[in-house]
């Protein structure tokens, strides 16, 4: 399965190489984590929301500058990236709703 970033768009944010194993270990802990946050699976959505892109790129550059972040929960967060998330988890609901009556 996909990730929300593949791996030339995170390596633009990240200005490294496509191949940087610290970026590709990265890829999917960030999905994971945006999945446990909102509560959907945003890399199945074809094609993949923009706020998800969004979220997903900021938690990806954060971990990569701050390893030490990985695992941290919400405590740490930038406010940027905190409400974000928020916005994420309602748009998250939002398609459910409209998931659900098609």
């Amino acid at each position: 399965m996909p990730n929300i970033l593949d791996e030339a768009e995170a390596a633009t944010v990240l200005r490294c190489d496509e191949d940087d194993q610290n970026m590709l270990d990265l890829l999917p802990l960030v999905d994971a984590y945006l999945k446990q946050a909102t509560g959907r699976e945003w890399n199945e959505d074809e094609p993949v929301h923009d706020e998800a892109k969004s979220a997903a790129r900021m938690l990806l550059t954060m971990w990569h500058e701050n390893p030490a972040m990985i695992g941290s929960g919400l405590t740490g967060l930038s406010f940027g990236l905190h409400a974000t998330l928020m916005q994420l988890k309602m748009l998250g609901a939002e398609l459910v709703e409209t998931e659900g009556s098609s």
